[in-house]
């Protein structure tokens, strides 16, 4: 099993954190100190049935923890997520300022080679500018990259993590991804193998499908009611 290290826990990256340490892989998550504090104490911060017993039960097996210092996150890790659940302006517009300010404190603090998992959604091509960003601050370490949309539903997200539909897993570098795709393979589900732009892209494509669906439910809803 693998050491993880998960950076912007919140909704997203606390259902990665605690789903992966279940798969027996030997978690920790950076996060602010309150945060930390309640998840170290089996609270989750958002609600998500089973969650609260997944981090309970993991953290009792001594498989997942909670920090606020990036150091004591990333020792020893071998794949670094980046799980923030992005911000976006009053245009909609992504605000990457956290997300790549998370990167930086991994490029200041890291001490082994990684894999970089970018899982937030991001712009197209954001993924390789934060290794890079990584890279800048340990330039004498070996950074890989893959993005790896999440699809987690409000409300049903472990589930939808662990039946998910599919798992995509963007890399340019084939045994990169099958690395990646190992972490997986426990939940015998589909995995999708691409290019780093191209699973960017999947994210987007998906949520203009679903919000596209979405729009469509609600225009027949409104045209029944005015019949």
């Amino acid at each position: 099993m693998a050491n993880i290290c998960v950076t912007g826990i919140w909704h997203q990256g606390t259902v990665v954190s605690a789903c992966l340490a279940d798969l027996g892989n030997d978690v920790r998550g950076v996060c602010d100190e309150k945060t930390a504090a309640g998840l170290n104490a089996g609270q989750s911060p958002v609600h998500e049935p089973e969650l609260p017993e997944i981090i309970r039960r993991n953290i009792a097996a001594g498989r997942l923890h909670y920090t606020t210092d990036f150091a004591e996150g990333l020792q020893d890790a071998e794949f670094v997520y980046i799980c923030t659940d992005t911000p976006v302006d009053e245009n909609d517009d992504s605000d990457l300022s956290t997300i790549y300010a998370i990167a930086e404190n991994i490029g200041r603090n890291l001490r082994s080679d990684i894999v970089l998992c970018v899982t937030a959604q991001v712009p197209i091509g954001t993924s390789q500018v934060l290794a890079d960003v990584v890279r800048k601050y340990a330039p004498n370490l070996e950074v890989h990259v893959a993005y790896v949309p999440e699809f987690l539903r409000l409300g049903i997200a472990v589930e939808t993590f662990r039946q998910a539909d599919r798992f995509v897993i963007g890399c340019d570098d084939r045994n990169v991804a099958e690395r990646v795709a190992i972490l997986y393979q426990p939940l015998e589900r589909p995995i999708l193998f691409t290019d780093i732009r191209s699973a960017e892209m999947a994210k987007h494509a998906s949520n203009a499908y679903l919000s596209t669906s979405i729009s469509f439910i609600n225009l027949d809803s409104t045209r029944k009611c005015n019949r």
